[in-house]
Formats: structure tokens, sequence, C-alpha cells
């Protein structure tokens, strides 16, 4: 397994179900902390955090934040 991706943060928008579960996953794997960001989101993945946030609404993407939880973002992964 590489670690390409040890100690960064990656945020994946539609995370909770699907191919974006699959990205959420993938990404925890190799080391990422993700925040997995959807409507209703799911079990987050090892590591990392569900948000729940309409990523539709330019209002909540804005007010979105992972950085106390997680640190700055280091990958965003536009689902939506």
């Amino acid at each position: 397994m590489s670690q390409g991706f040890e100690g960064r943060v990656v945020v994946v928008s539609v995370a909770a179900r699907s191919f974006g579960l699959a990205v959420s996953n993938a990404f925890a794997s190799e080391g990422a902390r993700v925040a997995a960001v959807d409507l209703r989101p799911g079990d987050a993945p090892a590591g990392g955090i569900g948000v729940e946030t309409d990523v539709a609404d330019q209002v909540a993407v804005q007010r979105l934040h992972v950085n106390n939880t997680l640190g700055p973002g280091d990958r965003p992964i536009p689902r939506g």
C-alpha cells in the first residue's frame, strides 16, 4: 500500500454512497484524513469525518470548515 496521501486532508463531495464513498475510502486507505461531504453523510472513513452540506448551495459550501477537525484541505474532490 502506497502512503502518498499520508497526513493530507482531502474533501470529497457527494461522498455518502456509490462512487463518492469508494473515493473517500480509497483516500483514507492511502493515509489521508477525509472530510466526506454529502446531504446525508453516512459513515465517515477511518480517520475522517462525515459533514452534512448541500454542495449545490454556495453559501453552505463557503461555510464548510474542516480545518478545526482535520486541518486545512489539500485536495478538494468535487463530485456534484
